[in-house]
């Protein structure tokens, strides 16, 4: 009996800009998910120059093009490239050179292309988790629309923002939250500077991308842990299991791996079914046995994290 071979999945059609991409998150995405045959990657981060790991990333990627261009069926084709340039949030001016310097810069070095061709943005740039810093947070905040004015005049026509349980008040139990759920008032955050900030990044984002016409949608993570030893949500864990049930609300916690599939299959439908994107997703790890969902025929919109990965809801189950 023969067996088919199922074709591999299209790259995306235009460049990703990850601001953030020097995350673990980022890299996890790289190293576990990876980059399609002819996708481009250009990611930001606080740090002056390229970091070690995505440096190493970058030349894996030059050696995957190196084997593809001896297949026949491969031969011509565009090329894998992870790119990395400087950004600071919280600093105008390196906000406003990003797409008239910062980029044409690495893009044109890079493959001869322009920032132009950039079509989606990844928003994944935080403060430190435990960071008290409002300075900071305002800095950031203030400069965020001034980021997404830039990116609509350069031509990018969708945002995905990796936002937190935390822009709902991640000290308030959330068993049984809808993204239907209307936003608590602010003064419920008890002036919790982080859930501050990510709530202030969902309704600026949300301002922004109504007003420039720009696709967008807003992926409310818990707590995501991986395999680097140092990661905080790991030392919490490991916490947890000392004094977890002296605690008020239990820490819900999902692989990064997870969460960089679900990453990778909102960034295509994205651009391939943009109409069947809801602006707002949880993507929790349910309490108890994973409840598989099963789509109908013409799955809805809140069906799209759970009809990909079946064993994980895209919202939190009582």
């Amino acid at each position: 009996m023969s067996s088919s071979v199922e074709p591999a999945p299209p790259p995306l059609s235009g460049r990703v800009l990850w601001i953030g991409g020097s995350s673990g998150l980022a890299l996890t995405f790289f190293e576990e998910v990876g980059l399609r045959c002819g996708e481009t990657f250009v990611c930001t981060g606080a740090e002056q120059v390229q970091p070690a790991s995505l440096r190493r990333l970058s030349e894996e990627c030059e050696a995957l093009d190196a084997t593809d261009q001896r297949d026949p069926a491969l031969q011509g084709a565009r090329s894998r490239s992870l790119q990395y340039t400087k950004l600071d949030l919280t600093d105008a001016a390196s906000v406003d050179m990003l797409f008239t310097h910062a980029l044409p810069a690495i893009i044109t070095r890079g493959d001869g292309g322009t920032a132009s061709q950039i079509e989606t943005l990844i928003l994944g740039a935080r403060a430190p988790l435990m960071s008290n810093d409002v300075a900071q947070h305002t800095a950031m905040l203030r400069h965020l629309g001034t980021l997404l004015d830039r990116a609509a005049d350069h031509g990018v026509k969708r945002i995905l923002h990796i936002s937190s349980v935390a822009a709902v008040n991640h000290l308030r139990a959330q068993r049984g939250e809808s993204e239907e759920d209307p936003l608590p008032p602010l003064d419920e955050y008890q002036g919790q500077a982080y859930d501050l900030y990510k709530r202030g990044c969902e309704d600026a984002i949300t301002e922004a991308c109504e007003r420039r016409g720009l696709r967008h949608v807003h992926v409310r993570l818990s707590a995501v842990f991986s395999n680097d030893p140092s990661c905080i949500q790991v030392n919490a864990i490991a916490s947890m299991a000392r004094v977890g049930c002296y605690l008020p609300v239990l820490l819900d916690c999902n692989s990064s791996r997870n969460v960089c599939v679900a990453l990778r299959l909102l960034l295509q439908r994205l651009e391939d079914e943009p109409e069947r994107v809801r602006q707002v997703y949880y993507y929790t790890r349910p309490w108890g046995p994973p409840v598989p969902c099963t789509p109908p025929a013409s799955p809805p919109p809140t069906c799209l994290l759970p009809a990909c990965v079946p064993a994980v809801p895209c919202r939190a189950l009582p």
